[in-house]
């Protein structure tokens, strides 16, 4: 099963309202699927409960939906009721800064992960939607905004966990893994699929999704940067589909430097690969091609995506799209 919020933060204004703040930052849910679930995700408490608060003393929460808090009228805070909480479907704050703006950003998009970890520990797909608007391009649409996890194919059968060096090497069936055999790993990078797995006839996507072709990779990094410059080269795409910051810096999962503005939204992880031998974590994030044995890359130094053929027994990441899958 499959719970999802997409969070859609519009872009960062400049507001005359002074008490609070020179700008605004507004995040409204905009799509919400799965059980236990509403469009109400947000909590608002004022504390303590005074018409007159300041926002210093004001708390956000994200929470399931109207069960979770009894009592909880949804709608915008209403000062004449005095209630205490309040569910939102939107979070609209006055900050000090667009930098203060992009760390709210950051704390939300947490808050809400940690409330669907909290719900999906035994489930197959974990998806939290991160959208840009209104700089976002229309070319992202449909397009899952994180890893890959799943454990069983579309009818249920369950894809082989190979933790043996040797085995993966010279497996010619499907397989996954964690990089470097560590659980802790998945809920940051994903899992790793060899392309066995991502062409098996069962399905590797759930019902409604599929593995993107090389067609529908090549769409997606010309519409985000222009044109092939030769050799499976695109000159800029890769930046914006990269996550920002750094492990030096403490504020990303990419080695130093990191050439990323992620302005697409796709929030490209560095999963790192499985070939003789686990590498590459935190330097690279490579993605399987559905209909060829060739993977999509980016690299924690280069703005560019490079596409280019593979081994078939490499483990890779992989990203889902909407829709029905292509046809063998």
């Amino acid at each position: 099963m499959t719970r999802r919020i997409c969070l859609t933060r519009s872009a960062t204004t400049a507001t005359s309202y002074t008490n609070y703040g020179t700008y605004r930052l507004r995040v409204d849910v905009t799509a919400v699927t799965g059980p236990d679930l509403d469009a109400n995700v947000f909590v608002y408490r004022r504390n303590p409960p005074s018409p007159y608060t300041t926002l210093s003393t004001d708390i956000f929460e994200a929470v399931a939906g109207p069960q979770q808090i009894a009592g909880v009228p949804a709608g915008a805070p209403n000062p004449d009721l005095n209630w205490p909480y309040y569910r939102l479907d939107y979070i609209e704050l006055d900050v000090a800064s667009t930098a203060q703006a992009d760390s709210i950003w950051e704390e939300i998009q947490a808050e809400v992960q940690e409330l669907l970890g909290a719900m999906e520990r035994l489930e197959q797909l974990q998806v939290v939607q991160t959208v840009w608007v209104p700089s976002t391009p229309p070319c992202i649409t449909g397009w899952e905004l994180a890893n890959f996890t799943g454990t069983t194919f579309r009818n249920g059968n369950p894809i082989p966990q190979i933790t043996n060096q040797t085995a993966w090497n010279a497996a010619t069936g499907p397989g996954w893994c964690y990089y470097n055999n560590d659980p802790l790993n998945n809920d940051i990078y994903g899992k790793l699929y060899n392309w066995f797995a991502v062409t098996d006839a069962r399905g590797l996507a759930p019902v409604g999704f599929h593995v993107p072709t090389l067609a529908e990779w090549v769409t997606l990094v010309t519409c985000l940067g222009g044109s092939d410059a030769g050799g499976g080269v695109w000159p800029i795409a890769g930046a914006k589909m990269k996550t920002t910051g750094t492990l030096a810096n403490n504020d990303g999962l990419w080695n130093s430097p990191n050439v990323a503005t992620n302005e697409s939204g796709f929030s490209g992880v560095p999963a790192g690969c499985r070939t003789g031998s686990f590498i590459n974590l935190n330097a690279r994030g490579s993605f399987w091609v559905y209909d060829q044995t060739t993977c999509v890359n980016l690299n924690n130094g280069a703005s560019s995506v490079y596409i280019g053929p593979d081994s078939s027994t490499v483990g890779y990441s992989v990203r889902l799209k909407q829709g029905a899958p292509p046809t063998p």
